[in-house]
């Protein structure tokens, strides 16, 4: 018996060619394989937009068109004893403490002050800091709760404050963080004074120490 192949089936495309059934699944495969392959790219491409382009987009716009301005004040000043050399220039110097040897202790004793919710309290009666970070003009992300509790407000605090103590030169460095250059200025002015203040008591209490020693 004497076989025969049918002829190809004919189909007609969209600009009106016949193409053969054949030729349509060689296409159908042709096109297929790299449709699949641009799946697999497209879902790279859109988990690289979420977690890596649009938060890097979202933090720019927010920064350029959203964030208040912040200024700064910073001030630097040093812990010495009596006996001690003059600080360097440019920088001020809290003296009074009775003995060179205490300076680095003394140093780290300001500074935790300064990151104290004592301090902070007090810091907050002289200048107002609760009326000064919750404007409500201040962008909602960096503006402080106006119910804030007090452990939020000294969490915020550090948050835009920041002190460091360089150990080799003996210099405290202090940077207070607002919203206008005014309001910058006064928080630095006020918590100068207050650290003033504990050295002043840190000094009494040294020579009252040294006298009943003495005695």
């Amino acid at each position: 018996m004497q076989e025969t192949n049918a002829p190809n089936k004919k189909t007609v495309s969209n600009n009106g060619q016949t193409i053969s059934d054949a030729s349509a699944f060689r296409m159908s495969r042709y096109f297929l394989a790299p449709a699949s392959i641009l799946g697999r790219m497209s879902l790279r491409a859109w988990s690289l937009l979420i977690f890596v382009a649009f938060p890097i987009i979202a933090s720019a716009f927010y920064l350029v068109f959203v964030a208040s301005d912040r200024y700064a004040a910073t001030s630097g000043f040093s812990i010495r004893g009596a006996d001690s050399s003059p600080s360097l220039d440019g920088l001020g110097t809290l003296t009074g403490l009775a003995s060179a040897a205490s300076v680095t202790s003394d140093s780290y004793i300001i500074i935790e002050y300064i990151e104290s919710l004592d301090f902070l309290l007090e810091l907050e009666q002289r200048a107002g800091l609760r009326r000064i970070y919750s404007n409500p003009e201040i962008d909602a992300l960096s503006r402080l709760k106006a119910d804030a509790s007090n452990e939020d407000f000294l969490e915020y605090w550090k948050k835009r404050n920041k002190v460091s103590f360089d150990t080799t030169s003996g210099i405290i460095v202090l940077e207070t963080q607002s919203f206008t250059p005014e309001h910058s200025k006064l928080i630095a002015e006020e918590a100068i004074i207050l650290i003033q203040e504990l050295v002043n008591s840190l000094s009494a209490k040294a020579r009252q120490d040294a006298l009943s020693f003495a005695n």
